[in-house]
């Protein structure tokens, strides 16, 4: 429940700031001070508020780490519990090993163990997910067009002039509109993301993440990470973009759906009317075949918007494990047992998944909070209801 969230964020500190213990925010990467204001505003007494930790990216996570340790809470004399999102709880963890005076460190969406999605920039997966997406649908239409030129007459007389606007129009939307669009988004992440030596320290397989988890932490460690009910990457840009924009974003998925949905009725429509001019014209049969293919296509697309696209962002951010299954299949003395590998998908909160955040480590406690994105650990209405209330 999104409440567990507070429940254990307000007990700690609480418990903690009893102590005269100061509270750190540190927000995570590319992100501002302001992303905790709710929770430093409404959690924790004026007198042990601390401050918003401002850093700034493509520096080492060491670096930041003992730029803040030294600015702020090394001229202080009492003592500090860190508070940090995502890349930001990397560096509370950080500032923790070298500085006795961190008593406790509570992170929320920090890829503890590095993270999938830091190493998909690298592996250019972000890429060839959006390329599939846009030749899945590309192609759909290429084939619904071909269809529809081998069609018989009379069908085919009354199709050709779209067959033919589209024949020419497609080739020039892909080159005029598409690959620009993915050339110019392939750059951006180049120029933005790639070259950034704190990405490079939040990967998996970096040695600052194998330097960090090489002991256990002397102090107590809360883990929180999230986990996305329903259209995890939908959830996640509606939560970059503002609250309200998530109807936005989700009314276009229905409306994609009614599309494919009005188009297949459609097709039956076209399958049910052929019936009779095939028993007049017997060659229309060989047209009327190629509706229920057509269709099929469609629903593919379909399938895709609604589970299939969700399922390999999943894949690019890391949240998957293979297993292998046996079935059986057939009966008696045709029985026939096989294995096959599958994709298993797990929970993530859009950006980190579950073995991104959980750290198996003495001091350590790791908590899930279910129906929690990554932008939403800070500043979520629902979350902020609860705390107006408590």
């Amino acid at each position: 429940m999104k409440n567990t969230f507070f429940i254990i964020l307000c007990c700690l500190i609480c418990t903690l700031c009893i102590g005269q213990s100061k509270v750190y925010w540190i927000h995570g990467y590319k992100s501002s001070g302001y992303f905790w204001s709710d929770y430093r505003s409404t959690i924790t007494p004026s007198s042990n508020r601390g401050n918003y930790i401002d850093w700034n990216p493509n520096q080492s996570i060491s670096t930041i780490a003992n730029e803040i340790d030294k600015d702020n809470i090394a001229t202080e004399s009492s003592r500090a519990i860190l508070v940090g999102h995502s890349a930001g709880g990397l560096v509370a963890r950080q500032i923790q090993k070298k500085d006795s005076k961190v008593k406790a460190v509570i992170t929320a969406g920090t890829p503890n163990n590095g993270a999938g999605i830091a190493n998909s920039v690298y592996s250019y997966n972000y890429y060839n997910v959006l390329d599939k997406t846009l030749d899945k649908a590309n192609n759909t239409i290429n084939y619904t067009m071909m269809a529809a030129t081998n069609c018989a007459p009379p069908v085919s007389w009354l199709i050709a002039p779209l067959s033919s606007i589209a024949t020419i129009a497609l080739p020039v939307v892909e080159t005029i509109v598409i690959s620009p669009a993915l050339d110019s988004l392939e750059r951006y992440i180049n120029q933005q993301y790639r070259n950034d030596v704190t990405l490079m320290d939040m990967r998996s397989n970096s040695a600052f993440i194998s330097s960090l988890n090489s002991s256990s932490p002397s102090v107590p460690i809360l883990s929180i990470y999230g986990a996305e009910d329903t259209w995890p990457l939908l959830r996640l840009l509606a939560s970059l973009n503002g609250e309200t924009s998530e109807t936005q974003y989700f009314s276009y998925i229905y409306q994609a759906d009614n599309i494919i949905n009005q188009a297949c009725s459609i097709y039956d429509s076209v399958y049910d009317a052929l019936k009779w001019p095939a028993i007049i014209m017997p060659w229309i049969w060989a047209t009327r075949e190629l509706v229920p293919s057509s269709k099929s296509k469609w629903k593919d697309v379909g399938t895709y918007i609604d589970y299939d696209i969700h399922n390999e962002y999943s894949e690019m951010v890391g949240a998957f494990h293979l297993e292998t299954r046996t079935y059986t299949s057939g009966w008696w003395i045709f029985k026939k047992t096989y294995t096959e590998t599958v994709k298993v998908y797990e929970d993530h909160d859009g950006m980190i998944t579950e073995k991104d955040a959980k750290l198996n480590k003495t001091n350590v406690k790791n908590v899930k909070v279910q129906g929690v994105n990554h932008m939403e650990m800070g500043n979520n209405y629902k979350m902020r209801e609860i705390l107006t209330n408590a």
